[in-house]
């Protein structure tokens, strides 16, 4: 089993938030969605998650 370390200052809404503009933009794939959101959207998101952890974050809401 792989542990993710929570990052509480990276809250599930922001983690929504971003995947659903990216999904609205026409990406779809998380790595994608995280590259982008690296490369544009860090003034917003100052505490972006790493990839995996937006992956496993993204799976575990969808359920």
């Amino acid at each position: 089993m792989i542990y993710y370390r929570k990052n509480d200052s990276f809250t599930d809404k922001e983690v929504m938030a971003i995947y659903c503009y990216d999904i609205l933009r026409g990406y779809r794939t998380i790595s994608v969605i995280h590259r982008y959101a690296q490369d544009h959207l860090s003034d917003h998101f100052p505490e972006l998650c790493d990839y995996a952890a937006i992956a496993h974050r993204v799976n575990k809401l969808s359920n």
